[in-house]
This record gives C-alpha cells, sequence and structure tokens, in this order.
C-alpha cells in the first residue's frame, strides 16, 4: 500500500464517519421530536377525557 492509497483510506473513513456522525445527529433531533409530541398528544387526550367528563 502506497502513501497515495492509504491517504485516499484515510479520507474515506473520515467521509463515513462524518455521514454517519450526521444521520445520527438527525436521528436524534427527530427522536426528541418525537417525545415532545408524544407528550403533547398524550397531554391533549388527558385534556379531551377531562373535558368530557363534565
Amino acid at each position: 500500500m502506497t502513501l497515495k492509497d492509504s491517504v485516499k483510506d484515510l479520507k474515506e473513513k473520515v467521509r463515513e464517519k462524518r455521514q454517519r456522525d450526521k444521520l445520527l445527529k438527525e436521528h436524534q433531533k427527530l427522536q426528541e421530536e418525537l417525545e415532545k409530541g408524544s407528550i403533547k398528544g398524550l397531554a391533549k387526550k388527558g385534556l379531551k377525557k377531562l373535558w368530557n367528563q363534565f
């Protein structure tokens, strides 16, 4: 393996890692939004149940 090949390989690994990190960040953001959304949804359902009792 020449130096040129190893540099090329390293660049490819860095690119893959950045892409993986980007996808992980997106996943975490979506997960947080989902949690917030489900909490809001549960609160709305709870309020509806209370309202329907009256």
